[in-house]
C-alpha cells in the first residue's frame, strides 16, 4: 500500500486541463507578461493556475520548478497586496476580508502543490531522504508564511491550520536519518532561510510565533518576533518525553491536537505529545539581555526569507528605541523560556455583559448634557441624545487594570459591532461601577473559530468628566475633550484627553466643564498650560497640565 501524507485531502490529477506552462521556462514567460497588471489581479491569475497546477499529472523535479518560480513572485508582491488588509481595524471590511482571504489562498495553494512533491517522495525508493527533507522544510516555510499572515490581519490561525502543521510533521518523524533520536532531522541545503540546517526548525518557528501571543503585538514587534522566532528555532531539542531538569520550562506540543504549544505545571510522557527542551533558548536569550540590546540581534525578516521579515507598511527596526526592543525580548523570554504568562482564569464569576461606548465623541456624548454641550463646540450638529452603549460585549477576565472582552462575531456585509483597532479610547461601564470608566484598546483579533472579536483594554483610573477646550487665544474652534482627576493614593496628575494632533508643549487651552451651571450663573472656564504628552492614542492625546 503506498505512504500517504496526511493533513490535507489533495486534489486528484489528471491530464485534462493543463496550467498556462509546464516547464520554467513559459512559466517566466508567462509571469513576465502578466506583471503589468495589478497586482491584485496578478494573485488572482496566479491562485488560478496554481489549483489548474495542482490539478495536472506532473513529475515532481518540473513541479517543484514551477512551484518555486510561482512562489517566488507570489512573495516579491506580497507587501503591496497585504497593505490592505494589515494593521487595519476589526472587523475588515468586506473588500479587506476578501483581500485576506485571497492570500490566504494563494499560501494553501502553494502548500497543496508541495504537498504533492512530498506525497510523490515518501517512498524510500523514489526519493532520497535530502530530498524529501527539504521538500518538508519549503512546506513548513509556507505554513510560516501563512500563519504570520492571519497574525498581520489580525486573524488567530483556526484549528485546521494547526492540524495539518502537526499532522504533516508526524508523518515525517519515521523518515528522518539513522542516529537522529532526539527529532534532530536535518537537511544538508538550507536554502537561504537563515536558521541552519534543522528540520525541525522549519517546524518549531511557527510554534514560537505562536508562544509569544501574536495577536497582542502591533506589526512592526510582530515582524521583530518573527524573526527571533526563525533566528532561534535550531537552538531547540524536540523530545518524546520532557526534560528531567524543569528549571527551564518545556513547551509541549499535542500532534494528534489542533492547538498550538502549550506550557504545564506537570509535563508527562505521552505517544502523541512532544516537548521542546528550551534551556539552550533561555541561554542565548538571557546572555542578549544581560550583555547589550536585543537591536544587536538580526530583527528583521522579510516575506521571502523568515529570517529577514518587514511587514507591510511599517519602518525598519533601526526607527525604535532600544528601550522599546528590549522590553519587547524581556516579555518574548518569559513566553518562550519562563512556562509563558500567567493569565487570570476565566470562570462563571468573571464573566458578565459591558456595555460599552468608543470613540471620543462617542464618550463625551455620554458625559456630558446635549443642551448644555451646543453653546460650546464647533459648529456640527449634535445628537439630542447619547449614542446607545454598543452591548453584546462580555468580559472574560479582569484585572485591576486589564479587562479581556470577547463580542460575537460572522463575517460578511451585515455587521453589527462597530469597527475597532490598537489605541482606541473607549469608555465601558463594569459591574463594579455605575459610571463610565476609560479604557485604551491593547489589541483585538479575530477568534480561531471566527465567530468572536478578542480585545483587551489598559484600563484608566478616575472617573472621567467631559469638557469642552480651545487655545486660549481663541484662534481655533472648541473640541470635546476629557478630564480625569489627579489620584494622590497612587501618585497620578489630572490630565486632559484631547483630539489627536492638539498637543503643543507649553501652549495655553480653555476648558468648560460640561456640567449645568446654577440658576442664573454663565458656565465657568479655566485656563490652563500644557506640560507633557503621556501617550497618543489612535483618537486621543493624554496630556499633564498646570492652572494658570
Amino acid at each position: 500500500m503506498p505512504l500517504t501524507l496526511p493533513g490535507m485531502e489533495l486534489p486528484h490529477r489528471t491530464a485534462g486541463q493543463p496550467p498556462r506552462f509546464t516547464e520554467p521556462h513559459a512559466c517566466r514567460a508567462w509571469l513576465a507578461d502578466n506583471a503589468h497588471h495589478p497586482v491584485r489581479q496578478q494573485q488572482s491569475l496566479l491562485l488560478q493556475q496554481l489549483n489548474l497546477l495542482n490539478r495536472y499529472t506532473l513529475p515532481v523535479a518540473p513541479r517543484r520548478a514551477l512551484l518555486a518560480l510561482l512562489q517566488a513572485h507570489i512573495q516579491q508582491i506580497h507587501e503591496a497586496c497585504a497593505q490592505r488588509y494589515t494593521a487595519r481595524p476589526l472587523p475588515l471590511t468586506p473588500p479587506e476580508q476578501a483581500a485576506f482571504d485571497l492570500s490566504q489562498a494563494l499560501w494553501l495553494a502553494l502548500e497543496t502543490g508541495y504537498r504533492h512533491c512530498l506525497q510523490d517522495r515518501l517512498e524510500p525508493s523514489v526519493a532520497s531522504d535530502e530530498e524529501r527533507l527539504n521538500l518538508a522544510a519549503t512546506l513548513f516555510d509556507v505554513l510560516f508564511f501563512s500563519c504570520l499572515d492571519s497574525h498581520a490581519a489580525g486573524m488567530t490561525p483556526t484549528a485546521a491550520f494547526w492540524q495539518r502543521l502537526h499532522t504533516t510533521y508526524r508523518a515525517l518523524e519515521p523518515k528522518q536519518p539513522a542516529g537522529n533520536s532526539d527529532h534532530t532531522m536535518t537537511t544538508t541545503t538550507d536554502h537561504g532561510h537563515g536558521h541552519g540546517h534543522d528540520l525541525n526548525a522549519h517546524y518549531l518557528q511557527t510554534l514560537l510565533l505562536a508562544a509569544a501571543h501574536p495577536g497582542e503585538l502591533d506589526a512592526p514587534a510582530l515582524a521583530r518576533v518573527a524573526g527571533w522566532a526563525t533566528e532561534h528555532a535550531p537552538l531547540i531539542l524536540l523530545n518524546n518525553s520532557p526534560p528531567e531538569d524543569l528549571r527551564t520550562p518545556p513547551l509541549g506540543i499535542d500532534l494528534a491536537g489542533d492547538q498550538p504549544g502549550f506550557f504545564t505545571a506537570t509535563p508527562q510522557t505521552h505517544p502523541d505529545l512532544r516537548w521542546c527542551n528550551m534551556a539552550a533558548l533561555r541561554v542565548s536569550l538571557k546572555k542578549i539581555l544581560t550583555t547589550g540590546p536585543a537591536s544587536t540581534i538580526a530583527l528583521t525578516i522579510t516575506i521571502t526569507n523568515p529570517s529577514t521579515l518587514t511587514l507591510p507598511g511599517q519602518p525598519v527596526p533601526q526607527a525604535h528605541e532600544p528601550s522599546t526592543e528590549d522590553q519587547l525580548l524581556r516579555q518574548v523570554y518569559q513566553d518562550w523560556c519562563r512556562g509563558g504568562r500567567r493569565l487570570p482564569g476565566t470562570t462563571a464569576q468573571s464573566q458578565y455583559a459591558c456595555p460599552m461606548t468608543i470613540g471620543l465623541d462617542a464618550i463625551h456624548s455620554h458625559l456630558s448634557h446635549p443642551d448644555h454641550i451646543g453653546k460650546h463646540v464647533r459648529q456640527t450638529p449634535q445628537p439630542s441624545s447619547p449614542i446607545p452603549l454598543a452591548e453584546g460585549w462580555q468580559v472574560l477576565d479582569e484585572t485591576v487594570t486589564e479587562l479581556r472582552l470577547q463580542h460575537p462575531w460572522s463575517p460578511g456585509p451585515a455587521q453589527s459591532v462597530k469597527r475597532l483597532a490598537r489605541g482606541q479610547l473607549v469608555a465601558l461601564r463594569t459591574n463594579h461601577s455605575e459610571h463610565l470608566q476609560l479604557g485604551i484598546m491593547r489589541w483585538i483579533t479575530v477568534s480561531a473559530t471566527r465567530d468572536a472579536l478578542l480585545t483587551s483594554l489598559r484600563l484608566l483610573p478616575g472617573l472621567p468628566q467631559a469638557i469642552t477646550c480651545a487655545f486660549a487665544t481663541g484662534a481655533a474652534p472648541m473640541h470635546h475633550g476629557l478630564l480625569l482627576p489627579a489620584l494622590s493614593r497612587i501618585n497620578l496628575p489630572a490630565t486632559v484627553l484631547i483630539p489627536p494632533g492638539e498637543f503643543q508643549p507649553g501652549h495655553q487651552l480653555s476648558l468648560g466643564l460640561n456640567t449645568p451651571p446654577a440658576p442664573g450663573e454663565t458656565p465657568q472656564r479655566q485656563t490652563i498650560r500644557l506640560l507633557n504628552c503621556l501617550e497618543r492614542g489612535l483618537d486621543f492625546e493624554r496630556c499633564t497640565f498646570e492652572p494658570i
